[in-house]
């Protein structure tokens, strides 16, 4: 909705979300801007650990990227392996995703993609283990995104050309996003008692 009216937040992360009952807020908008806005090139774009693939390349972190709504979106979902395959009880007890944040982007980006490489593999802790089936669900959507791209990227390279990939249209993401969750709906009855009360429900 704040995407909507034009509020882009630029930040998600684990630090910025809140939560009360089913629904959650996102806070600290220190790095937002309104939509149309242009960004200073080199600023910092966001906390590394979460930020979406796209962001993490050379050009994006010099200010040559548009951001998104995608990217946002794509940010919370990072929170949720982060969480998932770490956390106990509120308490870090697999320091297992640590090099998402201990080296450059360039790093961080290459240990996420083995993450979406390898998510078959991935262990949530117990307290986690049913949530994560709703993770696995979002993360195949950023790895469709990502498949995308790469295969455009391949594309232009077989043909000598640089057509940039099409992006689908900002209000087709968020649409797109909800037909892949709807999918763990049977796995996950939680949320679609939450979806159908927030009148989300995909058609």
């Amino acid at each position: 909705m704040l995407w909507q009216l034009g509020c882009e937040h630029g930040d998600p992360s684990l630090a910025n979300l809140m939560a009360d009952g089913h629904f959650g807020v996102i806070n600290d908008w220190d790095l937002s801007h309104k939509t149309g806005e242009n960004h200073v090139g080199g600023e910092r774009t966001g906390t590394l650990p979460f930020m979406a693939l796209d962001l993490l390349e050379d050009g994006a972190l010099a200010g040559k990227t548009t951001r998104l709504y995608r990217h946002d979106l794509e940010g919370l979902i990072w929170i949720l392996p982060w969480v998932f395959l770490q956390f106990e009880d509120g308490r870090l007890v697999n320091v297992q995703l640590t090099e998402w944040c201990t080296g450059n982007h360039v790093d961080c980006r290459a240990h996420k993609t083995d993450l979406l490489d390898r998510m078959s593999d991935a262990e949530p802790t117990a307290s986690w283990s049913e949530e994560w089936d709703v993770a696995y669900t979002a993360l195949q959507w950023v790895e469709k995104l990502r498949d995308e791209r790469r295969s455009k990227a391949r594309e232009n390279k077989a043909n000598r050309t640089n057509e940039p990939f099409q992006e689908p249209p900002a209000e087709d993401m968020y649409p797109s996003f909800l037909r892949q969750l709807w999918g763990s709906r049977q796995l996950y009855p939680t949320l679609e008692e939450l979806m159908r009360e927030l009148e989300m429900v995909p058609s």
